[in-house]
């Protein structure tokens, strides 16, 4: 009874929770996103309705520094993500600006939402120029062997 407890209680959140609002704005390229302010204004409330507290915490492993963010439910049991920092500038306010954006995925990635409009990009397209990824780029012809018949 008490697993079926969490699950009607995570499904009562998730039919509760409304997209954040895109309520800041990127100085460098001028596009909306929602802030973590939003992301927490708008989950929080009904995490709590239904029996879940927000826990995130810094932490580090074999593949590197991450912001861990987890739903606790009164049950015991739990759903918990981790997101890796990348670090744009390696001085503090890079690794505010990564832990920033990590609680923030984080809590969206657990709650199972998006922004209100898919194209939340303060991460500037992955901050990455317009490349193609290689996979995607024109397959190589097979060269042909001077001992084919």
């Amino acid at each position: 009874m008490e697993n079926n407890n969490w699950f009607t209680d995570f499904k009562s959140f998730q039919e509760e929770i409304d997209p954040p609002s895109k309520d800041s704005t990127n100085p460098h390229f001028g596009n909306k996103y929602a802030s973590f302010d939003s992301c927490l204004t708008t989950i929080k409330p009904a995490l709590h309705k239904n029996n879940f507290v927000l826990v995130q915490s810094n932490n580090r492993d074999d593949l590197g520094d991450y912001t861990e963010t987890k739903f606790l439910h009164e049950t015991g049991k739990e759903l918990t993500t981790k997101v890796y920092l990348v670090l744009d500038k390696q001085n503090m306010q890079g690794m505010g600006s990564a832990i920033t954006y990590a609680k923030r995925y984080g809590i969206l990635t657990l709650a199972g939402i998006e922004p209100e409009v898919k194209d939340d990009d303060d991460a500037n397209k992955s901050s990455v120029g317009n490349s193609t990824p290689s996979y995607q780029s024109k397959p190589k012809q097979p060269s042909k062997s001077k001992y084919q018949l």
